[in-house]
């Protein structure tokens, strides 16, 4: 049985028993119950989560009073309306000037799953040992690590800021994509890479929707990330990586 919006118990079930589920698709937002109703076993699943009818009142007020005041709801209704807006757009930046995010990550422990997030910034450098100089003696940070990556034949020293990082990168051959950008374009930021939920969907995604990818194929980065690069041709000139999301990313 899979319960709807609301349903998460039966005051009749006996002999209890929870555990978790895993699914081709994800974790399910709760676990399953086994008990027994009626004189008869039965296996339920909540089809949300516990956590949504403790969140579901406390975001509805949030969302009403941020809004509702000032009439900002009636705005997003009509840019949707006139199409100039699509609705998922709108109800991100509803949950993201209400501060619903923050309440959500706070509750779970973990991102909404459909939000990206900076993961880290890429800045191509010719000597790791000078720039990183500049990060630690002059701005007070610190690297928490270095590793080399053997395909992309680049040093990497890692700098946290926050819930992100700087990653310093320098090429260990002059034929190499961090040399090759140091050559054409100097010292500078390389890329931006930004961390989502699922890599896989994501590349199917824009795949679908035309976008050009260099590495369509996942390879492996600095921390053991899965990666992909979209040409900067299909980002408004902008180099970007994305990265899968795991519980220990800085």
């Amino acid at each position: 049985m899979i319960g709807g919006s609301g349903l998460y118990i039966f005051p009749d079930l006996t002999d209890v028993e929870e555990g978790d589920l895993e699914t081709p698709w994800g974790e399910p937002s709760d676990t399953y119950m086994v008990g027994t109703l009626r004189g008869r076993r039965i296996a339920f699943l909540a089809r949300h989560g516990r956590l949504l009818e403790l969140l579901r009142d406390h975001l509805l007020h949030q969302v009403m009073q941020q809004f509702l005041l000032d009439g900002a709801l009636n705005q997003y209704a009509s840019s949707v309306a006139a199409r100039a807006d699509d609705p998922y757009t709108v109800v991100d930046r509803i949950l993201e000037k209400a501060g619903c995010r923050e309440t959500i990550s706070a509750a779970t422990g973990r991102e909404p799953e459909n939000l990206f997030v900076l993961d880290h910034l890429g800045v191509a450098v010719s000597s790791l040992a000078d720039a990183v100089k500049f990060y630690q003696q002059i701005l007070g940070l610190q690297v928490s690590g270095y590793e080399t990556i053997e395909q992309e034949k680049t040093n990497v020293a890692m700098i946290p800021v926050s819930k992100s990082r700087i990653e310093l990168l320098e090429p260990t051959e002059p034929d190499s994509p961090i040399g090759r950008f140091l050559a054409k374009r100097g010292e500078g930021l390389h890329h931006i890479c930004l961390r989502v939920p699922d890599l896989r969907a994501t590349i199917a995604r824009l795949q679908q929707l035309g976008v050009q990818l260099i590495n369509p194929e996942p390879a492996i980065g600095a921390g053991g990330h899965q990666y992909v690069f979209v040409h900067p041709s299909s980002a408004g000139g902008v180099l970007v990586e994305l990265v899968e999301a795991q519980p220990s990313a800085i």
